[in-house]
């Protein structure tokens, strides 16, 4: 464009000269200075009727101004060529660095479509890598969990293993005998576990009650609690209490072998394990003397819905 618009200018400045040819003057030729006789003297050879001028002045003059509008047209045509090739360059040089970006272009094109298609590769290769990653991370996580139940089942267990067990078994029991002594249970506590049982206490209650129980019996309880001892592994203690009031003395003799009435002994046992672990066992017994040929023998019934330990 630079180059068009200096072409511009030179022609400007240097316009091209016309090649019409500039009209000749009529030459005016002088009259002669002879009169023309009088007597008619037209064509003849003194008079002739043509007048002949001489055409040297006027062929030279012609002749310089065709050689001076053939040297501009001449310099005019050069410069035209010489500008229409710099055209026709600048046209193909332009040609040239069109096909050249358009091939830079092209070439751009498919590298970016290379890369696109390796881009989707990429995305979908760490997509791939991210489900992969996230599965590894729930099967650590199922595998994290199931280790920690694992854990906390063998912790369970050894704990189980390890703790006290305190248990009841039975006893003995002793029949009313005026004017001192009152009926009276005794049951026996004692520790089934590895362990010591600590801070060992419990309330109990015995008491004439009817045979069967009434159904809904509460098993009433005294607010107090009594002992807080350590109870060792496999290490018993008895819990012995005596009725509230005396009986008739013709009644004895049924409560003995609970005919109607019978003599009952129950209560709770509260303790805590190695593990720092409260635990309760809870026990109801009925006491029923059996005649043998070495005396009476007493035996101690377990009553169901109040025997239960944790």
């Amino acid at each position: 464009m630079i180059l068009v618009c200096l072409a511009m200018c030179i022609l400007l400045q240097n316009p091209i000269p016309s090649t019409t040819k500039p009209s000749n003057p009529e030459q005016k030729h002088p009259q002669s200075s002879e009169q023309q006789p009088a007597d008619d003297q037209r064509s003849t050879e003194q008079l002739p009727l043509v007048v002949k001028v001489p055409p040297s002045a006027q062929v030279e003059s012609e002749s310089d101004d065709q050689a001076k509008n053939g040297k501009d047209k001449a310099l005019t045509d050069w410069w035209l060529t010489f500008f229409t090739g710099v055209l026709a360059l600048m046209a193909i040089l332009q040609l040239g660095v069109f096909g050249y970006q358009g091939y830079k272009l092209k070439q751009t094109v498919e590298a970016a479509e290379g890369q696109s298609s390796d881009m989707k590769n990429n995305i979908a290769e760490a997509k791939r890598a991210a489900t992969a990653m996230e599965n590894v991370a729930k099967h650590f996580e199922s595998s994290v969990k199931e280790t920690i139940e694992s854990t906390k089942t063998f912790s369970r267990r050894g704990e189980m293993q390890m703790r006290a067990y305190v248990c009841i078994d039975v006893g003995t029991a002793g029949f009313q005998v005026r004017p001192d002594t009152k009926f009276a249970a005794q049951t026996i506590m004692f520790n089934a576990g590895p362990t010591p049982a600590h801070k060992v206490g419990f309330r109990a209650k015995a008491d004439i009650l009817p045979v069967p129980l009434p159904e809904g019996f509460d098993f009433p309880l005294p607010k107090d609690n009594v002992g807080a001892s350590i109870l060792g592994p496999h290490q018993r203690m008895n819990i012995t209490r005596f009725v509230e009031d005396f009986v008739a003395d013709e009644d004895v003799n049924d409560i003995k072998f609970a005919r109607g009435k019978a003599l009952y002994i129950w209560g709770i046992i509260d303790y805590f394990d190695v593990f720092e672990v409260k635990h309760s066992t809870k026990f109801a017994q009925m006491m029923n003397w059996s005649p043998s040929p070495n005396g009476e023998i007493v035996f101690g019934t377990y009553l169901s819905g109040h025997n239960d330990a944790d």
